[in-house]
């Protein structure tokens, strides 16, 4: 059997050694933790619901510099969108109306 093929064939070259894979035939082409396949999304949720990246290295047995990474990730991400939806907004908010009273 073939090994699969990435989902973007750039994006890993973007992630380079990151520990951050991304394939179509493993967890639908989701972002995971290399070798684990865990969602990157799901050490975002278990930081922001108060767990600490060490609590998360013991249950996963990964390093805290594994866990921090693919948190980051997700932060890249998050910020990407961000942007795209700042961007959006700001380009189909009307220009306001300027009075120009009575001349």
């Amino acid at each position: 059997m073939s090994r699969p093929k990435d989902l973007l064939p750039n994006l890993r070259t973007l992630l380079g050694d990151s520990g951050i894979r991304c394939n179509a035939q493993h967890r639908g082409g989701r972002p995971c933790a290399e070798g684990t396949g865990i969602p990157t999304t799901i050490f975002a949720q278990r930081l922001l619901a108060g767990e600490t990246v060490e609590m998360q290295g013991r249950d996963y047995e990964m390093t805290a510099g594994a866990i921090r990474l693919a948190v980051a990730f997700e932060a890249g991400r998050l910020y990407q969108l961000a942007s795209v939806a700042q961007r959006d907004a700001v380009m189909e908010c009307p220009l306001p109306r300027q009075d120009r009273g009575s001349e």
